[in-house]
C-alpha cells in the first residue's frame, strides 16, 4: 500500500517483525502497508470513535489481513499496555494530546518500548513534556507533504529527560543540526509563528526581553543554514 510522505516517515522508524500499535489509528492505512511490508508481524490498532475503528477493521480486512491485527476501541494507551508491543505509534494529532496519552502514570510500562510521535501541532510543549517527564528523543525528522513539514519524533523512555535550551524546544534539537531546503523552509515557518506571537505580546506589552532573543537566535541560525545551502548550490 501506497502512503504519503508524512506516514511513509513514520513508517521507516518501525523495526522489521514489531508489534506495532497504532493509536487513533483512523483508516488503518498505516497498519495495513507496515503488514504488507514485513515491518509488523502484529497490529493492534486503537480508537476514540466506533466509526473509524469499524472502517479499520473494514480495511484490515480488504486486505486478508484480520488474523494479524486486532482492534480496541478506547482513549489512550491505558487499556493495551498489558499486550505489551514493540511500538507505540501517535501520529496525526496535536502535541498536547500525544502528551496527555502518555501520561506519567503510565511511564514505568514503557521503558524499552519504542514511541514514534507525530504531532500536528504544539511541538514545543510536545517537546517539553517529553525532556522534563523522563523521554529522550532520540531522532527527529522532517517530511514534505504538499505545502507543508511535518515533525516525525522517534522517542524512548529512560527516567532521565533531557535538558533542552528554549530554541531547541521551539524547533527541535535534531532540526537545528539539519543542513537541507526542508530544514531551512520549517524553521521559516517557526519563525512566522513566532514573529506573530511576539508582535501580539508587544501590543499588549507583555513581551520580554526572553521573546526578542529567541527570534533573534533563531533568525540568526537561519541566515547561517541559508549562507551555507547557497554556496553549496554555487
Amino acid at each position: 500500500m501506497e502512503l504519503t510522505p508524512r506516514l511513509e516517515a513514520v513508517a521507516a522508524f518501525v523495526d522489521a517483525g514489531s508489534t506495532v500499535a497504532d493509536i487513533g489509528t483512523d483508516h488503518a492505512l498505516l497498519p495495513i502497508a507496515l503488514i504488507q511490508r514485513g515491518r509488523c508481524r502484529h497490529a493492534i490498532l486503537t480508537d476514540i470513535r466506533r466509526g473509524p475503528l469499524e472502517t479499520a477493521r473494514e480495511n484490515v480486512r480488504a486486505a486478508g489481513l484480520l488474523p494479524m491485527a486486532e482492534f480496541y476501541l478506547t482513549d489512550g494507551i491505558k487499556e493495551i499496555l498489558p499486550l505489551h508491543p514493540d511500538c507505540y505509534i501517535i501520529a496525526g494529532m496535536g502535541g498536547e494530546t500525544i502528551a496527555g496519552i502518555l501520561s506519567v502514570e503510565l511511564t514505568r510500562y514503557l521503558s524499552g518500548v519504542k514511541l514514534i510521535l507525530q504531532p500536528m501541532t504544539k511541538q514545543r510543549e510536545l517537546r517539553e513534556f517529553l525532556t522534563t517527564n523522563g523521554f529522550h528523543i532520540n531522532t527527529e525528522v522532517l517530511a514534505r507533504e504538499k505545502e507543508r513539514i511535518y515533525t516525525i519524533m522517534c522517542c524512548c523512555f529512560d527516567g532521565k529527560g533531557e535538558e533542552y535550551t528554549e530554541l531547541e524546544l521551539t524547533c527541535g534539537r535534531h532540526e537545528l543540526e539539519m543542513t537541507d531546503s526542508a530544514a531551512a523552509d520549517y524553521l521559516e515557518g517557526v519563525k512566522r509563528q513566532l514573529e506573530r506571537q511576539y508582535f501580539g505580546r508587544r501590543l499588549a506589552h507583555t513581551d520580554t526581553d526572553a521573546d526578542r532573543q529567541l527570534l533573534e537566535a533563531l533568525g540568526k541560525h537561519i541566515e547561517q543554514l541559508k549562507a551555507a545551502l547557497n554556496n553549496e548550490n554555487n
